[in-house]
């Protein structure tokens, strides 16, 4: 596949009589064999008004960057597509073809970008992400040619978007500066947060644990923090509903950094305030089947092995912030 044979998929975005920048081998080319009537020039972004006269920026309709440089230039691969955007009208097209990562790596080179990275270079930018394919991966599941068009439904299958060799992105630039910002907000990580309390009776020493109904193990009274609570407040009340005991939280444990779902895990260390029960009950059963102050000996058997790493590491190590594979 070349990167002009992307362009059947461009076409349905464009205007008939639309001014297109192109930059790939052929490209403005075999777009103006394709549709006459649209007027295709070559041109890097970087230099664009040297290359195409008295062009200014906000002048073209559409800029396609298919040559794959956007994702092979590496952290300036953003410049030249914020160039791109700069010089595309409002409401105008930019189209952007990558290798893949994934299908590069496969064949043992260090070349591409993935799907989801290219989703967010687009809509960091404050573009509207109209579609994104993997043209000829439908083809090549079927081990026939490309047809262009007619694949477009399998070719845009998200679990497909990087099992072939490019990906293409299609957006639109912004009208006003509120479908930038809310483009620009849609490119952020949703990422969860959780939170966790390391609780030791005041007079034995022993850890606060509870026994989660749905993982089935012991675990550290802790769960995902709600909406309008920090991470500190979540792990207060958690305590509470989870282990039914008071706490106040006087320092952070640790951070931990966690996918599949990406989220951080907060751990603070908590004291029991006002009375409290040797014997707690949980306020929620539904959840949690059990809630014992086990020995620090007792809990490092009890516990997930993967929540007594942290608390170790905790109380190795507190109030640190530790990356990916620490505590899991």
């Amino acid at each position: 596949m070349t990167p002009s044979d992307a362009l059947p998929l461009i076409l349905p975005h464009l205007s008939t009589q639309a001014t297109v920048a192109c930059m790939g081998d052929g490209v403005a080319e075999a777009l103006q064999t394709l549709a006459p009537q649209v007027q295709a020039m070559t041109a890097d972004p970087s230099t664009f008004n040297d290359e195409a006269g008295d062009a200014n920026p906000g002048q073209v309709d559409a800029y396609l960057l298919l040559d794959g440089t956007v994702a092979d230039r590496g952290i300036t691969g953003p410049v030249l597509l914020a160039a791109a955007i700069n010089h595309t009208r409002p409401g105008g097209i930019i189209a952007v073809l990558v290798p893949s990562k994934r299908w590069h790596e496969a064949r043992g080179n260090d070349r591409g970008i993935l799907a989801e990275d290219l989703d967010h270079a687009l809509r960091e930018r404050g573009l509207d992400v109209l579609a994104t394919y993997a043209p000829g991966v439908g083809a090549q599941m079927a081990g026939r040619p490309y047809r262009g068009l007619d694949d477009r439904w399998i070719d845009r299958t998200p679990g497909l978007l990087d099992a072939g060799p490019w990906i293409l992105g299609i957006a639109q630039t912004w009208h006003t500066s509120e479908e930038r910002s809310a483009n620009f907000f849609t490119s952020l990580p949703q990422r969860l947060a959780a939170a966790s309390a390391i609780c030791k009776h005041p007079a034995t020493g022993k850890l606060l644990c509870v026994f989660d109904s749905f993982k089935q193990h012991w675990t550290l009274p802790g769960g995902v923090v709600d909406k309008h609570e920090s991470p500190q407040e979540g792990a207060i009340r958690e305590c509470l509903e989870e282990a039914g005991v008071e706490v106040n939280s006087y320092a952070l444990g640790g951070i931990f950094s966690h996918s599949d779902p990406d989220r951080l895990h907060f751990i603070y260390f908590c004291e029991p305030t006002g009375d409290y029960s040797d014997h707690p009950e949980t306020a929620h059963p539904h959840e949690i089947d059990a809630v014992a102050w086990l020995p620090l000996d007792e809990a490092r058997e009890r516990l997930a092995p993967y929540m007594w790493d942290k608390v170790e590491t905790c109380l190795a190590h507190p109030g640190q912030t530790w990356p990916f594979g620490v505590g899991s």
